[in-house]
């Protein structure tokens, strides 16, 4: 495999510096030497050439037959680059309005939930077994809603791992995370670690302190798509600190989350899949988070 691509490789930079090594520098040469052939010199006969003539009739259809590759190679690329440009835009336009439309499925369920500035909810989309990508996340709070992210989610780890693994799975409330500003408390962090495996430093980071985790796998005839993650501050009723506030229970999350919705976030989600590409991550992380997205990379 190694040699056919070295192969390929020479065969490539051969095809690319050939014609303009023929055009710069083998036709012009030939030109210059028929001007430097003394004997004979150039006759421009026709029936009996001499040798300068040869060379300079052999230098200049060189030089055309280059100029006609250079030129008809030049044209293709364009045409090329014109049509990639197209199909550029197309996908810009795809990723956009995926995004957009699952952000709005999301806004509809954080207004039925009514979570407010204390919850959010994200769907992700699972890559190839290995770790998930956000595909749209809404919360009322700018600060969970717009926040940072991650480029990419571990498969098996935190709440979305116990979601992807039992197909529907909702969670105990953890322990305060701490006031408002200060440092996570160590209850927290090691409830992160002992119940999802989260290390202490992801967690000690992590924008959102959630006390209540929830979600569904969103499956489309047979095949595992993506995760629909529900979050919030609060505890659920009966918990620790509940008197503060309590967060939406197990049946009105799951009651949210209905077969319809999972229909229309699985087609979504095939859809994001079909357009994806690992160069344009922070671009579509972008735009999950309803940011301003930064520029394309190039092609």
């Amino acid at each position: 495999m190694s040699v056919r691509r070295a192969a390929r490789a020479v065969l490539g930079v051969v095809a690319e510096w050939l014609p303009l090594v023929l055009l710069v520098v083998v036709g012009p040469g030939l030109v210059s030497v028929a001007q430097m052939v003394h004997d004979p010199h150039l006759t421009w006969s026709v029936r009996h050439p001499s040798t300068s003539d040869w060379l300079f009739r052999s230098g200049c259809l060189v030089m055309l037959a280059a100029s006609l590759v250079v030129a008809v190679r030049d044209r293709r690329r364009a045409a090329a680059a014109a049509t990639a440009a197209r199909w550029r835009m197309r996908t810009e336009t795809a990723e956009r309005a995926i995004a957009r439309l699952a952000r709005e499925e999301l806004r509809q369920v954080v207004n039925t939930l009514g979570v407010y500035s204390n919850g959010r909810v994200s769907l992700f989309r699972a890559h190839h077994d290995d770790h998930f990508d956000l595909v749209a996340r809404f919360s009322l709070n700018p600060t969970f809603d717009h926040g940072p992210g991650r480029g990419r989610y571990p498969m098996h780890e935190g709440a979305l791992g116990k979601v992807w693994a039992e197909h529907k799975w909702f969670g105990p409330s953890l322990p305060s995370a701490g006031a408002v500003g200060g440092p996570p408390s160590q209850r927290w962090i090691e409830q992160q670690r002992r119940v999802f495996g989260v290390s202490q430093d992801v967690a000690a980071n992590l924008t959102m302190r959630t006390r209540t985790y929830g979600g569904v796998r969103v499956d489309l005839g047979g095949r595992c798509l993506g995760v629909l993650l529900f979050e919030d501050l609060r505890p659920l009723p009966g918990s620790e600190n509940s008197h503060l506030g309590t967060s939406p229970t197990q049946d009105a999350v799951f009651k949210a989350f209905t077969e319809e919705l999972g229909t229309r976030l699985a087609a979504l989600l095939e859809e994001s899949g079909a357009v994806a590409c690992d160069t344009w991550e922070p671009y579509r992380r972008a735009l999950a988070l309803g940011n301003p997205p930064p520029p394309l990379p190039g092609p």
